[in-house]
């Protein structure tokens, strides 16, 4: 993955490229720095579809926050992340020419929301 960080005056612009033998995902954003955030965020979960075992990392931590905690959204948490590894896993096994994924954006979605809830909830 290459991102390209150019700061403007009260303006970023990220470009992150993502390339594989399969798919490129390329996305500019032009927005207060602040967004640039959020598009690095999301150009590493867009990462994730590629090597779906570094979602095991999250699931991992999350599971270690529930041990630690006992928190039900953290092993709700872990849980999503691990079954996001076997979704992913069997997506690529049934249709390795997908470049259009669409479904990413619900998962990714749900993944965001039940992680942030984690961590505020346990902290």
């Amino acid at each position: 993955m290459v991102i390209f960080w150019a700061a403007v005056p009260s303006r970023i612009v990220l470009r992150a490229t993502y390339r594989d033998r399969r798919n490129v995902f390329c996305a500019v954003w032009l927005g207060a720095p602040r967004d640039g955030v959020f598009l690095t965020a999301l150009a590493a979960l867009f990462a994730l579809s590629e090597r779906p075992w570094l979602a095991l990392i999250p699931a991992a931590g999350f599971g270690a926050l529930y041990a630690a905690r006992r928190k039900p959204l953290a092993l709700a948490a872990s849980l999503g992340w691990a079954a996001y590894v076997g979704y992913e896993l069997a997506v690529q096994r049934s249709c390795p020419d997908c470049n259009i994924r669409v479904d990413l954006f619900l998962v990714y979605g749900v993944l965001v929301v039940l992680s942030v809830g984690a961590i505020i909830k346990s902290i």
